[in-house]
């Protein structure tokens, strides 16, 4: 009898240990809170150990490689569940059993997926729910489906605040998608999976191995199990950061954080984000430098300032004109330079930039007056812009634009007011090789390269040329250092050589990439390539436009020039208004006896006229009257006195010798005068 009390005392704990835990029997499977009824969450960290490989993390000049495993250390799996919900653009749409096809845009659709969240009973059963935890997207290279927006990568430096993601960016690149595998266990990966001590965890992770150890990348299969840990390594696409030129040798901290929108539902979202020390040796460090212009526009309207700023992080900053900090704001027209200190890059002053101002000067005005009521015309003489008009000395109403404004009917004098404004068009520019370069026409069908630009001023890229024998649509690509597309437009080619309008806005900023979509070229050609030429001989890299933008590598290295030849780019256009001139519009009562308008009037036959016009009128009293016309610029080009008047009067003006357009016909009685306007039009 004892002896079978041992043998069912040395059972009891193995039946116990041995019941299962699997996603249709919760029996053997333990709780976060020790408990027999509760959610079985995932819990994604970061693997320290993975970062810290150097041979897993290569630098190169410009490029930092990049490796993260996402182990899943909580009590259940992770688990995607695709729907039939896609999304183009701003719209969602239900498309049962797949997408056809691409957005309207030329994209691929995005797939909206859920998490599938499994729920232990007392009883042992399992269950779950599911709940919406973003999209994915087909990627083409890889040929599977992507969960979008799963990493984030950056380098940075480090300061006193204990949150990695409020430090200063050194380089950084975009939030990434990739495909969710059990690539490996824990205890494969040994020191990938940590408890919260930092204790390594193997087989004696939570649940080990719930979900299955069999998550791929399939539409219908992705996730990553208890225990188990998916790997994205460095040669993948995107698992790059594009490094600065102007970053400088020396240790920085690698940040990278998973699931940064927390559309997955998690035991823990404190563990979303590590930092580990990162030595550069291949950099080549910042030397004289543009500094950056908002808008790329050097010349200052009145009243207008500019904002000048360093397109990269140091630790100080020291002005020309004592100001400190990254940027500075002025309104004052000169040269500025900025010298930027930091701790791996020592000292370096920048390229001059020259502010200079346009003179927009305040118009002159000639005002208007009426007897009792009217209606009066207004006019202003510019300097070569053009003259609007407001009903405020700020702000205000927009009520015209031209040299002459003609008011409404008034009753009481008014005031108006008018300003000059100046059109300057940016200036355009070319850069890159005018043509193909080389004997060498077209790279092979699996390669789709993409030019390297630096950009230092807002810019309007406006077309390019390529060259092609196999005519189709084609989709050109603005995307930042990360890859993710800026500006885009479809476009149809011809055989031969040809200009593509684009019309893309360039923002200031680093490692953008000009390139063409894969999916269309796919759809159009079978091919990855867009079967645009390309030159592999005779390239020069870098062509520059100064102070504008720089074309300076690609993506397969600067021996290879992509397609688009001869770039057509234009500055910013600038609008300046000067200030604003009062012009009066009186009302007079003209109820004395001795006022010469009282009771005048006067008119213009024909009107519009071409050989001559009648100008006719009555003085109610004796008065001396003279008559000048001026064109619009406010030239006299006809005077004449009419002696005294009283009663009715007329006097001929001899419009034949006069140019078309608008005159204004002043009527001067005793000083004061009375205007109308006169339409000049010969056939």
């Amino acid at each position: 009898m004892k002896s079978w009390l041992l043998i069912l005392a040395v059972l009891v704990p193995f039946l116990a240990t041995a019941q299962p835990c699997t996603l249709t029997n919760a029996a053997g499977c333990d709780c976060l809170d020790g408990s027999n009824d509760c959610d079985l969450l995932p819990d994604l960290q970061l693997s320290r150990d993975l970062l810290l490989d150097p041979s897993e993390n290569p630098e190169i000049a410009g490029e930092l490689g990049v490796s993260v495993s996402t182990p899943n250390t909580g009590h259940g799996p992770l688990r995607v569940v695709a729907t039939d919900y896609f999304v183009c653009g701003t719209d969602t749409i239900l498309s049962p059993g797949g997408f056809p096809g691409l957005c309207t845009d030329g994209t691929e659709p995005r797939q909206l997926i859920k998490q599938r969240v499994y729920h232990k009973h007392p009883d042992g059963t399992m269950s779950y729910t599911e709940r919406w935890a973003g999209s994915m997207t087909y990627h083409i290279s890889h040929g599977h489906m992507h969960v979008d927006d799963w990493g984030v990568y950056s380098l940075r430096t480090a300061t006193a605040d204990p949150d990695p993601l409020s430090w200063p960016i050194v380089a950084e690149g975009g939030k990434l998608g990739f495909c969710l595998m059990d690539f490996g266990s824990c205890s494969y990966y040994y020191g990938h999976c940590r408890d919260a001590a930092d204790g390594i965890l193997t087989t004696d992770a939570p649940n080990y191995g719930l979900g299955g150890g069999g998550y791929s990348c399939g539409m219908t299969n992705q996730g990553i199990s208890a225990g188990w840990t998916d790997i994205y390594h460095y040669y993948l696409d995107g698992m790059q950061i594009a490094i600065p030129p102007s970053v400088c040798n020396g240790t920085y901290q690698l940040v990278v954080q998973v699931d940064p929108n927390n559309y997955f539902l998690e035991e823990s979202d404190d563990n979303n984000v590590v930092s580990v020390p990162i030595t550069l040796t291949q950099q080549g460090g910042f030397s004289a430098f543009e500094v950056l212009v908002d808008e790329g526009v050097t010349q200052l309207c009145p009243g207008q300032s500019a904002t000048l700023s360093v397109p990269f992080f140091a630790e100080s900053y020291v002005w020309s004109n004592g100001m400190t900090g990254p940027s500075i704001t002025v309104s004052d027209p000169g040269t500025y330079t900025v010298t930027v200190t930091s701790a791996t890059c020592g000292s370096v002053s920048s390229l001059p930039i020259t502010l200079s101002s346009l003179d927009v000067v305040a118009p002159v005005t000639q005002g208007d007056s009426v007897c009792s009521s009217g209606s009066m015309t207004l006019t202003a003489v510019s300097t070569g812009g053009t003259i609007q008009w407001y009903d405020s000395v700020e702000g205000g109403s927009l009520l015209g634009s031209g040299p002459a404004f003609t008011t409404p009917v008034l009753t009481a004098t008014t005031s108006y007011w008018s300003a000059e404004q100046k059109f300057i068009p940016g200036e355009v520019g070319q850069v890159g090789p005018v043509a193909h370069i080389g004997a060498s026409l077209y790279s092979g069908s699996t390669f789709n390269g993409a030019l390297i630009v630096d950009v230092q001023q807002a810019l309007t890229l406006r077309s390019v040329k390529v060259y092609t024998d196999q005519a189709g649509p084609r989709v050109v690509e603005w995307r930042d250092a990360s890859g993710a597309v800026l500006a885009s437009k479809l476009v149809e080619i011809p055989v031969g050589e040809s200009r593509v309008s684009l019309d893309f806005s360039l923002l200031p900023g680093f490692d953008y990439q000009l390139g063409t979509q894969t999916a269309q070229n796919l759809l159009t050609l079978g091919t990855e390539s867009p079967r645009l030429q390309r030159s592999n001989s005779g390239v020069a890299m870098p062509y520059v436009l100064s102070g504008k933008v720089s074309i300076k590598d690609t993506n397969f290295g600067n021996a290879l020039y992509y397609y688009f030849y001869d770039w057509e780019v234009a500055g910013q256009d600038l609008v300046c208004e000067g200030p604003r001139a009062e012009v009066v519009a009186q009302v007079k009562l003209c109820t004395g006896l001795s006022d010469p308008l009282r009771g005048a009037s006067a008119s213009l036959w024909p009107n519009p006229a071409s050989g001559e016009s009648l100008l006719s009128g009555n003085f109610s009293q004796d008065v001396a009257v003279d008559v000048v016309v001026r064109d619009l610029a406010g030239r006299a080009v006809y005077t004449q006195s009419l002696g005294r008047q009283n009663g009715a009067w007329q006097h001929s003006l001899p419009t034949s010798l006069w140019s078309n357009g608008l005159y204004l016909v002043e009527i001067v009685a005793d000083g004061a005068s009375l205007r109308r306007k006169l339409q000049v039009s010969h056939p």
